[in-house]
């Protein structure tokens, strides 16, 4: 690892920061890559002869506000889904694990004395496990050894690409050969993926925003019942994560599999209950999504600025 501390006096900070993300930047560093036993590496000491092509102070400073603006927004954004999906959290441990919830239709309580509870649920809920009221599918990875299967336009997710939101686009993208050739499948907008695999990426969680295919890593969950909300299995998951860490550290193998995903035990709240918490939840997700669209946006935006910017094509 190496330190940099630019001259104030000739180098913006941002100015550098946004410079070493370049593609001009890039190709200094691939042709000074140096191949290793195990990692490839750059030369430390031929670092400081490393040629950087700089604009005026002042045109530095402008470039850098200009991309940094971008990067404020993606920022503020990204608080934002923070913010709601912490209230969305919030609202599910009120209601399903502290027992909260409002009165549902008929006008039954859950009162201090336990009365309205039944076999150690709220009267109309209903013990189960996942299998009971979700439909459970994994995928599959197609042959590395047929790269034309990775040449395609179909998403395939990894399990690394699970980070508690919405999937809209993949790193790898797929062929309908692949998917005729391998055990992956494509599912559609609103299924939701668990991780397998992956020690403490173990039971991580994404909603599917677009159709997509996964590996073999990625449990892949649709209602079986009508008032199996994918919403709920959403928190669900971010109140067992824990517990499935924990199997998975017991285990021979840091993963776990789709049997044990089937295998956990859940009370699904009754219809009327399902209802009221999802009628105040989806706005919240449909705000993360909508957030989190805009971000691909302006990342996108940003990212095809920035050679422009550094290259002088686009002056400012």
């Amino acid at each position: 690892m190496g330190l940099v501390r630019p001259d104030k006096s000739k180098v913006n900070p941002k100015y550098l920061h946004y410079y070493l993300l370049s593609k001009e930047w890039r190709a200094v560093i691939e042709s000074n890559i140096i191949s290793g036993a195990t990692v490839d590496r750059i030369p430390l000491k031929k670092f400081p002869e490393f040629p950087v092509r700089l604009p005026d102070l002042a045109t530095q400073r402008r470039i850098a506000s200009i991309l940094s603006s971008y990067d404020e927004l993606i920022e503020n954004n990204r608080k934002r889904i923070k913010l709601l999906e912490r209230a969305a959290r919030l609202l599910y441990t009120e209601w399903f694990v502290r027992l909260r919830f409002p009165g549902h239709e008929g006008g039954k309580r859950l009162r201090p004395d336990g009365s309205g509870v039944k076999d150690g649920v709220p009267e109309g809920w209903e013990k189960g496990t996942i299998e009971d009221f979700y439909h459970t599918s994994s995928g599959g990875t197609p042959s590395r050894s047929k790269p034309e299967y990775y040449e395609g336009d179909i998403n395939w997710v990894k399990t690394q690409e699970l980070n508690e939101d919405f999937i809209f686009d993949t790193e790898e993208k797929i062929t309908e050969m692949a998917i005729s050739n391998s055990s992956a499948k494509v599912y559609p907008p609103n299924t939701l993926l668990v991780s397998m695999y992956g020690g403490t990426n173990i039971g991580r969680v994404a909603i599917l925003a677009n159709p997509a295919a996964c590996n073999q890593a990625c449990c892949a969950l649709s209602p079986k019942v009508e008032h199996a909300s994918i919403h709920f299995a959403f928190l669900f998951f971010g109140t067992i994560r824990e517990q499935l860490i924990g199997i998975s550290q017991g285990a021979a193998q840091t993963n776990i599999s789709q049997q044990i995903v089937k295998g956990l035990k859940v009370v699904l709240p009754c219809k009327d209950v399902i209802k009221d918490f999802t009628g105040r939840i989806i706005p919240l997700f449909d705000q993360m999504r909508t957030l989190q669209a805009m971000n691909q946006q302006l990342t996108r935006a940003r990212d095809l600025l920035l050679p422009r910017l550094m290259s002088g094509k686009v002056r400012v």
